[in-house]
């Protein structure tokens, strides 16, 4: 079986991917990963929320539903906007993070803007999550 090719217009996905970010943070993929891994099992059942809490070198996951509230936090190397909260849907933070084996890196732009994550370590990898709206 072969590969085929589709035709038509590829999406610009550039217009989605922020220009300039007002924080950028680097930490361990697999901390993160783990983290959110627990505490989402905390999460409300419909949108999978998850809490990002930024401070000066540390973040909070924090996730809250019908059955308590889970929080950890993480040691994380931040430049830029202290203080940012940002809310996630566990399940796709997980798959974006999926492929970042070492450092992930990522960057944000808002509370309402897409946000990046990146291999800190391998240059070519590049997923954009949005923000759940709260």
């Amino acid at each position: 079986m072969g590969a085929a090719l589709m035709e038509g217009e590829f999406p610009d996905y550039e217009r989605v991917v922020p220009a300039e970010f007002a924080l950028e943070v680097d930490l361990p993929a697999a901390a993160l990963k783990d983290s959110l891994k627990r505490v989402k099992v905390l999460a409300d059942r419909n949108n999978h929320r998850v809490d990002l809490v930024f401070e000066e070198g540390r973040l909070e996951v924090v996730a809250e539903g019908d059955y308590g509230r889970g929080v950890e936090a993480l040691e994380v190397e931040t430049r830029g906007e202290s203080g940012m909260v940002l809310a996630y849907n566990a399940e796709y933070l997980l798959d974006a993070l999926g492929p970042v084996a070492g450092t992930a890196r990522l960057r944000f732009s808002g509370a309402a803007s897409p946000s990046v994550v990146q291999d800190a370590d391998d240059a070519g990898y590049l997923a954009v999550v949005v923000p759940l709206r709260v």
